[in-house]
């Protein structure tokens, strides 16, 4: 039994090794490479002719394609209206505005009687996107 172990590991051995690149190297069968001493290629990449310019099809052209000075343009004017709204994000109401404390909030009105603010009151709450239960 021990006798037939040892030639089944010893055949093992040599199959792993027949797989080897190594193993098959100092046999002759394949030859190694020398990353090395090869020269680089000293042309480049080489574009094939036909691709170097596309045709002129409507089917590559980008849509909506602008140049940088209308691009520069138009940021530097939506600078400008940030700029000048950069302190507003809600929509502003002439005496009323939300009054804030953590997680609560309310409205501040000033000058007017709670009877008669009722719809504004309704319309302004709405318009920042809120809904009213009764």
């Amino acid at each position: 039994m021990i006798k037939e172990l040892r030639i089944a590991g010893s055949l093992t051995v040599v199959l792993a090794l027949a797989g080897c690149s190594t193993f098959n190297q100092l046999l002759g069968r394949e030859e190694s490479i020398d990353y090395q001493s090869s020269s680089p290629v000293t042309g480049g990449l080489a574009v094939p002719p036909d691709l170097t310019q596309v045709a002129n099809n409507p089917q590559y052209q980008i849509p909506g394609s602008t140049t940088y000075s209308q691009y520069a343009s138009t940021q530097a004017q939506l600078d400008a209206v940030r700029a000048r709204d950069s302190g507003r994000v809600l929509p502003q109401y002439d005496g009323m505005r939300i009054g804030r404390d953590g997680m609560n909030r309310w409205l501040i009105v000033s000058g007017r009687s709670a009877d008669a603010l009722f719809d504004e009151t309704v319309d302004f709450w709405r318009g920042m996107g809120f809904t009213i239960d009764t």
